[in-house]
């Protein structure tokens, strides 16, 4: 933060991080329960017209990209040689070559690299990074840790029955009678929030993408919605597995922020 700089202090680089583009959700339910595996079973409204197969970038979502491709260009130019880095899964490909698209001749080609995003399984096949020195019982153990400390965003069964407004009910019943949140033998976080984070994602990413999704809540609601999401993830995926596929990642971020280091560098995976 610049306001919180003294005067003799120099900013010399800054990484910024985010997400791959806003793109279309999963129709599957996991962890939730046995029986209703399809997002459909639990709303009796129809699912977001994506426009777009699953879990890919949305028109809407890709805009975004762009203009947020724009803005960095605005605000700090491109300084060749700049490279984009991306995995392989197809969404992240596509945000690559959007900001390849906005950032233009300097940008130079995008480079695969699946070891950049994830050291233990490359999505692309390869050989991994790293062998993984823990079990799923140290996963499973950290999981139930972060779930009894981890304060839910909001009242749960209150929540359940407030997003049971939007989305009306499904086959697969009301959403209070799915279990409340517990970590399998596996160090799988399973229950309610399974169900409820997805469609807290159905709404923020049809919302963003411009597309009209059920009887739309006010944003500031669908905020709060979505805190459920990170929620899950912040109990889920704050673990010594994430750590050891993140940590190319953080290496190269690192690097990035050394003074002497002279190539720029713009990554595009999921998810850090």
């Amino acid at each position: 933060h610049r306001a919180g700089l003294k005067e003799a202090q120099v900013l010399n680089r800054q990484v910024f991080v985010m997400r791959h583009c806003v793109r279309s959700t999963t129709l599957k339910v996991k962890r939730a329960s046995p029986a209703f595996t399809d997002v459909q079973s639990y709303s009796n409204e129809p699912l977001p017209a994506w426009g777009v197969p699953e879990k890919m970038c949305t028109a809407g979502g890709l805009e975004i990209i762009r203009g947020t491709a724009a803005d960095l260009l605005k605000r700090y130019g491109v300084h060749a040689p700049l490279t984009i880095i991306t995995d392989t899964s197809v969404r992240d490909v596509d945000t690559a070559l959007a900001l390849q698209e906005v950032f233009g001749p300097k940008a130079g080609e995008v480079l695969y690299d699946a070891h950049a995003f994830d050291s233990l399984k490359p999505d692309d096949g390869s050989k991994p990074l790293c062998a993984p020195m823990f079990s799923d019982k140290d996963v499973a153990a950290t999981v139930r840790k972060r779930l009894s400390e981890v304060p839910m965003p909001a009242d749960l069964p209150s929540t359940l029955s407030r997003m049971q407004t939007f989305i009306g009910v499904g086959d697969a019943g009301p959403l209070t009678d799915l279990p409340m949140p517990f970590v399998t033998r596996e160090g799988d976080l399973a229950g309610a929030t399974s169900v409820l984070r997805i469609f807290a994602q159905n709404m923020l990413y049809a919302y963003s993408s411009g597309l009209y999704y059920i009887f739309p809540p006010l944003p500031t609601e669908i905020y709060d919605l979505i805190a459920w999401q990170h929620w899950h993830r912040s109990v889920a995926a704050v673990n010594v597995l994430k750590a050891t596929e993140n940590a190319p990642l953080l290496h190269d971020l690192l690097k990035a922020l050394n003074p002497t280091y002279t190539t720029h560098e713009a990554a595009s995976g999921h998810d850090p």
